[in-house]
């Protein structure tokens, strides 16, 4: 099969001002089928987008295999990549053997967790195992107090028997360490770290401190086990990558993309790689923030499709959530900053099957790259939402990726067909369903990400991009009664464009528990002025010296409450003046969220939080206009929500800007397909986005 799978390209009119070399920036984004990349010609302003199937069993081979298809190599002066290594350590279960170390008679936190459960009434429910062997725990005399105060000093002595035990029996390949009140006074662990690395050299060494220096034991404790769990793995993986990275483009300067939708250095990446496990998503969200900012898009919601899962954020006025409530899977919470991006299995490879009470369901179960769906005739057999679409035409099997992937129609109908069988359905009515459930599971998770944000997703557009976002986004619009929907330039690969916009960008978080009654404004200072720094001498191991935009937010809560919501606090210094303002500005939000406030009543400060931001040269993407013509291309049965229609063809390169087309009509290029429904719109905006509207009530 040819490598070179899809390449499109859309030139610029006009670049960001750049006081850096010209040349070329690359994103590169590894997905479960695809690995994806977009070259930004800064000299030439174009943009250049391609994809190739990814190598799950060697990551490093995929990217290079992959680079080789661009002929620019030379040219290339950056690389952002965003990986899943981390990511998929954790969920696979294949990360480093733990050995956790904690307070004595805390060792069992880890496994205790919390009382809640993921299904309420569901007795059958078994709680995820922890990253770490109850048998690699060892507890250490040491105590500090909730003001920072040494109660019992740390037992060296004790410290170093566990070491020389844990280098006795050698299948211990990381250490992660988590005491009491660490993130108010962290000397112990950091002593800690000292003597472990004298005692067992040569193994990595993970303390609560540097990874997450809040308050919750357990999530503290989770969060610093899963950056162990993930460090040898990725300390082994990603030199590899860069090094095969350097063999084609050597002169290129290679960052890591975080979770929090920034760049860092391979090095920092190493480091604390718990960091990166948001990685890939973190790009469509960014590109979202640049897209909605160049065309005017104030509130967005955005679901990226993929072949294995569906990533879904909010984007309002340019600007993206970012949360540490995250968990990788229920019960495994890893508190670091990233953006809020809620992931669902429900791909474009998502398989369907029909469970024991004869109900149809799709995924979460993906069938990957390899095999793949049935249609892509690398081995799949069973029936996935790919092989629904193109049963329903919704995608040409005779233009996939424009034409250069011929798509196996009849495997399609016979995966498709068994699962018919089982549910007395036609093929083509089997297929519809399966489309319709998984269009269902997405729209279920964006309208609940709205709502537990205080939102109505009535109130949004709607952004599909990932390479099977754009064929479902005009169904979602339906399913959510929204209005207007989108879909950007370059979507089966927006999140590596994403990358060629991201900004360098490090977040620093501190608990500081205080009560508006008592608040202590010289250690509200101290802790502040201790965040910036650690952020300004991040940035300048990055090689950054200037251009540095700092923020402060304070996270606050109603005495009593067990959430608290960030707030932006845009003052040099703590003093009694600036925390009314605060005040004030807390009610605000709160009202805004949740619809009422409690002005007057106590209020707890509980995490100081510092993000810096060096801003990096934004493609300015337009659409080029060669010939245009309204025509259709060509007609052909395509089934839509009404049943099959002679649907006419449109090419999306070929569309005049500012012309309406109607639906029922199906918009193709290389990289996607997007069908529109009757009572449905779309036009294509100076910017190269497709616009899609309601022109008439459904």
């Amino acid at each position: 099969m040819n490598g070179d799978l899809e390449k499109t390209q859309q030139p610029h009119t006009s670049a960001p001002s750049d006081h850096a070399a010209q040349g070329i920036v690359l994103g590169i984004d590894i997905g479960g089928t695809f690995t994806d990349y977009v070259a930004y010609d800064k000299d030439a302003k174009t943009a250049t987008a391609w994809k190739y199937f990814s190598n799950a069993e060697d990551p490093a081979a995929g990217i290079f295999d992959g680079l080789k298809e661009y002929q620019q190599l030379d040219r290339i002066v950056k690389i952002r990549l965003g990986t899943t290594i981390a990511t998929n350590a954790i969920l696979e279960r294949n990360g480093a053997v733990v050995g956790y170390i904690a307070t004595k008679n805390f060792t069992d936190i880890p496994h205790i967790g919390r009382g809640d459960r993921k299904g309420i009434y569901d007795a059958f429910w078994v709680k995820p195992e922890s990253l770490v062997n109850r048998k690699n725990c060892f507890g250490v005399s040491e105590r500090i107090s909730s003001e920072g105060d040494t109660l019992v000093d740390l037992d060296e002595a004790e410290l170093r028997t566990i070491g020389r035990q844990i280098r006795e029996r050698g299948d211990i390949e990381v250490i992660a360490v988590n005491f009491l009140f660490s993130y108010i006074s962290p000397k112990h662990e950091q002593g800690a770290k000292e003597i472990l690395e004298e005692e067992v050299p040569g193994i990595p060494v993970s303390i609560s401190y540097d990874v997450l220096p809040k308050w919750k034991e357990f999530e503290r404790s989770s969060t610093t086990i899963a950056d162990a769990y993930v460090k040898p793995i990725v300390n082994d993986r990603l030199p590899k990558i860069i090094e095969k990275i350097g063999q084609l483009v050597p002169r290129a300067d290679v960052a890591i993309m975080k979770s929090n939708g920034g760049e860092t250095t391979v090095g920092l990446a190493c480091q604390q790689p718990v960091q990166l496990l948001l990685s890939g998503p973190s790009g469509g969200v960014v590109a979202t923030q640049h897209v909605s900012k160049a065309n005017g898009f104030d509130r967005v919601m955005t679901f990226d499709m993929g072949g294995t899962s569906s990533d879904c954020a909010i984007c309002i006025e340019g600007d993206v959530n970012l949360t540490t409530d995250f968990e990788v899977e229920w019960g495994l919470p890893v508190q670091i900053p990233m953006v809020d991006v809620r992931t669902i299995g429900a791909g474009g490879g998502s398989i369907a099957w029909v469970d024991n009470g004869g109900m149809l369901q799709v995924g979460p179960r993906s069938a990957g790259s390899m095999p793949g769906p049935a249609c892509y005739g690398r081995g799949g057999t069973e029936a996935t939402v790919t092989d629904a679409n193109v049963i329903l035409s919704r995608i040409d099997h005779n233009n996939f990726l424009g034409g250069k992937v011929a798509l196996d129609l009849e495997a399609a109908r016979s995966a498709i067909g068994v699962i018919g069988d089982q549910l007395g359905l036609s093929i083509e009515q089997t297929a519809k369903a399966i489309i319709d459930i998984a269009n269902n599971n997405v729209a279920s998770e964006l309208r609940r990400m709205a709502v537990e944000n205080g939102h109505d997703p009535r109130n949004f557009s709607l952004m599909g991009f990932g390479g099977a976002g754009p064929v479902h986004v005009a169904d979602l619009m339906r399913l959510l009664n929204i209005k207007a929907g989108t879909v950007p330039v370059f979507p089966g690969q927006f999140s590596a464009f994403g990358f060629t916009c991201a900004d360098a960008r490090i977040d620093s978080q501190r608990t500081v528990q205080m009560r508006s009654g008592s608040l202590d404004f010289d250690r509200l200072n101290e802790v502040a002025a201790s965040l910036r720094n650690t952020v300004t001498e991040e940035f300048s191991r990055q090689g950054y010296a200037s251009g540095i935009e700092i923020k402060l937010y304070v996270d606050l809560r109603y005495e009593g409450q067990n959430y608290e919501l960030s707030v932006p606090f845009g003052f040099d210094r703590f003093d009694q003046n600036n925390m009314e303002v605060l005040r004030n500005d807390f009610d605000t939000e709160f009202d805004e969220k949740y619809g009422f406030c409690l002005p007057g009543e106590p209020i707890e400060i509980v995490n100081l939080s510092v993000t810096g931001v060096v801003a990096q040269p934004k493609p300015d993407i337009e659409a080029s206009l060669g010939e245009t013509t309204s025509e259709p291309k060509t007609h052909r049965e395509v089934w839509f929500e009404g049943g099959s229609v002679n649907a006419p063809i449109y090419d999306r390169t070929r569309l005049p800007v500012g012309v309406q087309i109607h639906g029922p009509a199906v918009i193709e290029e290389d990289v996607s397909t997007v069908p529109i429904n009757a009572g449905q719109s779309v036009e294509r905006q100076p910017s190269g986005v497709l616009v899609i509207k309601e022109f008439q009530e459904v």
